[in-house]
């Protein structure tokens, strides 16, 4: 013989909010089928906010057991739009090892990757503008290699002619007149025994095997371009900019280099590469510029051995001096001479002044 189930039948009825109880949560509801009776206090789901209670709003009821009319729960509200939680609302992934919480505050909308406080994405937004700031944040104590941004496309045959990572494209009515478009600004920062710390990071490594057998790789490319319709004075324009130093700074700098250009590595294996050049600076002339300069350096006005240029090994082939004018008779250039070279100065002197070891220079 089979017995009755001891579980309690569960009911679901449509009722309407009468009061709310916002320190308790509950609410007293009067049910549609039963327009007389009121149950008092029943108590309202943690979802639904207290904003979304509001009397006579139409509700949905559940009954735990439908014999004790004291045991019910609300589970809906109509007519309420959704209302973000003000502690957070969660989003797992898929494989369930990291959580995206979403919030709002007072200027800020914030969206949280895990449980720090530190390890969030911030979007600034207004009505009139979409986002305009995101700030990436990590807690202390990361592994090393971790990504605070990870940006990966994966582009297949047939796609546009290029494609863009990120892209700053601050729209015409902005005024860029102190505008960065990207910053890395450390604070309270150090770096430990050996380490480097490095602004701006690429790495392009591609496979041209599957494709064209001609184009080009360009580690850092920037175009400084400016346009006007009408009239204007730009003071400068400048392609790259680069400045270093040192502010209260109390230890050595072994060595301070405005610019690097480091020894090719690797091997070409059975490839060759017919042309290889450090710097290639190509035809300067513009018919519209009146002084053209393919390389212009300053003078050195302060340090203890000044050179505007040294080329070459330990012994440089040439040499440049720079911070003072030269003596009489003489120049700034020094020049290798002989199969264990010697450095010697440029400078002339009358037939009649020649004396025993003075060398005399012949063009040809």
């Amino acid at each position: 013989m089979t017995q009755p189930s001891t579980l309690p039948a569960e009911a679901i009825h449509k009722a309407f909010i009468r009061a709310y109880y916002v320190g308790t949560h509950s609410a007293d509801i009067q049910l549609a089928a039963s327009p007389l009776d009121t149950l008092p206090g029943v108590r309202v789901a943690t979802h639904i906010q207290p904003a979304d209670c509001v009397v006579d709003r139409e509700c949905t009821v559940l009954f735990f057991d439908a014999s004790n009319p004291a045991d019910p729960v609300v589970i809906a509200v109509q007519g309420a739009l959704p209302t973000p939680p003000s502690g957070g609302s969660y989003i797992a992934d898929t494989d369930l090892d990291t959580y995206v919480r979403t919030e709002e505050t007072a200027d800020e909308d914030v969206i949280r990757f895990g449980t720090a406080a530190v390890q969030r994405a911030t979007l600034n937004a207004t009505a009139l503008t979409l986002v305009h700031r995101l700030t990436l944040m990590r807690s202390t104590g990361v592994a090393p290699g971790t990504k605070c941004l990870l940006i990966a496309p994966q582009f297949g045959e047939g796609d546009p002619t290029y494609g863009t990572g990120i892209s700053i494209t601050p729209d015409s009515y902005t005024d860029l007149s102190t505008f960065r478009g990207v910053v890395f600004s450390p604070t309270g920062c150090g770096i430990k025994s050996g380490g480097t710390c490095i602004g701006f990071y690429g790495n392009t490594i591609f496979n041209l095997a599957a494709y064209a057998t001609s184009g080009s790789i360009q580690g850092l490319a920037f175009t400084a371009y400016a346009a006007c319709a009408s009239s204007g004075i730009l003071t400068t324009l400048t392609a790259c900019y680069i400045k270093f130093g040192a502010s209260n700074y109390h230890g050595t700098i072994t060595a301070a280099r405005g610019l690097h250009i480091a020894a090719p590595f690797g091997g070409v294996q059975d490839g060759t590469i017919p042309t290889l050049v450090g710097v290639d600076i190509e035809n300067m002339g513009l018919a519209t510029a009146a002084d053209v300069y393919a390389l212009r350096i300053a003078d050195i006005t302060a340090g203890t051995n000044k050179y505007l240029m040294e080329i070459g090994p330990a012994t440089p082939y040439l040499r440049l001096l720079g911070g003072a004018a030269p003596a009489a008779n003489c120049t700034n250039l020094y020049l290798a001479e002989g199969v264990t070279p010697t450095l010697r100065r440029a400078q002339w002197k009358l037939q009649s002044d020649l004396v025993a070891g003075d060398r005399i220079m012949v063009l040809v």
